[in-house]
């Protein structure tokens, strides 16, 4: 049985980067799930990750990525995160369970 590869990314929207780059891994065979990085556009919010007050967004960030996280019906084959201002260690743990491979820049 044929296996499509999976990938999921997270990536800051900057200048339309973030299409190039799922064009990119798409052309390597890859289905691409492409994610903002952030939570919110928003730039209030932007400026407190920016500035290091995760702890003040906590439950906004833990609620973004585990709403990604539980969406998930299948393993994927590699988790790109690109540029990380707001994903926790803890996050990335439960993502583990999911992803075979994780790489971020």
């Amino acid at each position: 049985m044929f296996h499509s590869k999976k990938a999921l990314v997270f990536c800051p929207k900057f200048f339309s980067y973030d299409i190039e780059i799922k064009k990119a891994i798409e052309n390597q065979g890859y289905s691409v799930e492409l994610h903002d990085e952030r939570p919110s556009t928003d730039l209030f919010i932007r400026a407190l990750i920016r500035f290091g007050f995760n702890a003040v967004l906590k439950r906004k960030i833990e609620n973004y990525y585990l709403n990604i996280f539980n969406s998930l019906n299948e393993t994927v084959d590699i988790l790109i995160i690109i540029n990380p201002e707001s994903i926790t260690p803890e996050l990335l743990k439960k993502f583990r369970g999911k992803c075979k491979n994780i790489v971020v820049y």
